[in-house]
């Protein structure tokens, strides 16, 4: 989302700047073509002027019926030169509105970048805590896994203690009765020779 607006961001002064310089280019044209045209106009009116007294009566009411289109050519001119400033504060006002737009944007692009940062930081923070989390469940895991076996090891251990243990008595009970039994069979042996 960030990129996304930084790219929009860009786009829209990339457009500005274009506007900008098409306007200034086209507006400066204009205006040296304007000027040009008018000395000329002057220059050829200059000419004119002496001749214009020369002229018969049709040509002089042509001529007044110029100077008349001329004269409210002059006030077009004024309500032109009127527009253009009116142009010109509306295009300033505008890209004031455009410039405090970007510079809001901008102010938005920095919060979201900072968010993403924060939950970036987050992000790891848990990601760490819960590796953290499951390298202590698998040790004691782990821990119980090795217990249990321990646990079984001395379990097996006493088994075999407690079957050996009950051999050796078994065998020392044998060995008990075998000796009696030998001294009951050489008892009478036995008294001869004491």
């Amino acid at each position: 989302m960030v990129e996304t607006l930084g790219k929009e961001l860009t786009s829209l002064r990339s457009d500005l700047a274009q506007e900008r310089g098409s306007v200034d280019a086209s507006v400066s044209g204009e205006d040296v073509l304007r000027k040009e045209y008018l000395a000329a106009l002057d220059r050829q009116h200059r000419l004119l002027s002496p001749a214009e007294e020369k002229a018969g009566p049709e040509a002089k009411a042509v001529v007044q019926r110029a100077h008349l289109l001329r004269s409210s050519v002059g006030g077009l001119r004024d309500r032109v030169a009127t527009a253009k400033g009116v142009l010109r504060e509306q295009l300033t006002r505008r890209g004031k509105q455009l410039r405090e737009k970007v510079l809001g944007e901008q102010q938005l692009l920095s919060q979201y970048q900072s968010n993403v940062s924060a939950v970036s930081g987050d992000a790891r923070n848990l990601v760490g805590r819960i590796a953290f989390d499951s390298f202590k469940r698998v040790r004691q895991q782990f821990y119980d896994l090795v217990l249990k076996a321990n646990v079984g090891n001395v379990d097996v251990a006493f088994t075999r203690k407690q079957d050996k243990t009950q051999q050796i008595q078994k065998l020392s009970a044998e060995k008990d009765r075998e000796l009696r039994e030998l001294d009951g069979e050489f008892k009478e042996v036995l008294k001869d020779v004491d």
